[in-house]
């Protein structure tokens, strides 16, 4: 399955450092005042140091010391931050590559709703990366991330109804997540979508239906959450 690999983009320093247009030198001196809150403990800061490491927004590209400021914030408890450490071992970028630690740290940013999160650690027990194939596994953090709205997520529960991994085929239910993840702009949805209509009875179409509509007024993508400064 595919996970998703997201790191802030856009607007750098939103919800910490507000500017229009910065200017080289501006962009420095907003980052010595996040240096500053970020030495003083603020985990917040501490994340969005880490992406200006990352991103070489106002400093050189340096994933390893995005990766120590990653760390200070993760031990904190900060979930985005548990999520891009979480990245960093599963890519190996700035630390050495280790899927037992991306497992480790996807779980932490997982348990507090996390959904990109859930869905990568969905992605790790279904392939086995870092720990032994667990479907079940792979199917509760897939739903979680799915309920959540990650498309990512609600294609990759669908693919699991459809094969049957862990689980019957359900292609009853295989359709309503393959629609609610093309409504959601999710690549390939609609047609895998397509491709499992054919294959139902018409009183299967009209329950899948049903219940793809249920799942589209309960799960379609949303702004309210932090998640959505990534991408």
């Amino acid at each position: 399955m595919t996970k998703r690999y997201t790191y802030l983009i856009g607007m750098l320093f939103s919800a910490l450092l507000i500017f229009s247009a910065p200017t080289y030198a501006e962009i420095t001196g907003q980052l010595r005042f996040t240096l500053k809150a970020a030495e003083m403990g603020d985990a917040e800061a501490q994340f969005y140091l880490g992406m200006a490491y990352d991103e070489g927004d106002g400093v050189e590209v340096d994933h390893a010391k995005a990766v120590e400021w990653y760390q200070k914030a993760a031990d904190q408890g900060f979930a985005r931050a548990q999520y891009n450490l979480a990245i960093s071992y599963d890519e190996g970028e700035g630390v050495e590559l280790d899927d037992q630690m991306a497992i480790f740290w996807y779980t932490k940013a997982a348990e507090q709703n996390h959904r990109n999160a859930q869905n990568n650690l969905g992605v790790m027990y279904e392939d086995g990366e870092g720990t032994e194939v667990d479907y079940e596994k792979a199917i509760y953090w897939y739903t979680k991330s799915a309920e959540n709205g990650n498309s990512q997520a609600q294609y990759n529960l669908a693919m699991m109804y459809r094969n049957g991994l862990g689980m019957e085929v359900n292609k009853i239910e295989a359709y309503a997540w393959f629609a609610i993840a093309a409504e959601n702009g999710k690549a390939n949805a609609d047609t895998r979508r397509k491709e499992v209509w054919k294959e139902l009875s018409k009183e299967e179409r009209r329950e899948a239906r049903a219940l793809a509509k249920q799942y589209i007024d309960l799960y379609s993508d949303y702004e309210d959450d932090e998640d959505e400064d990534l991408w």
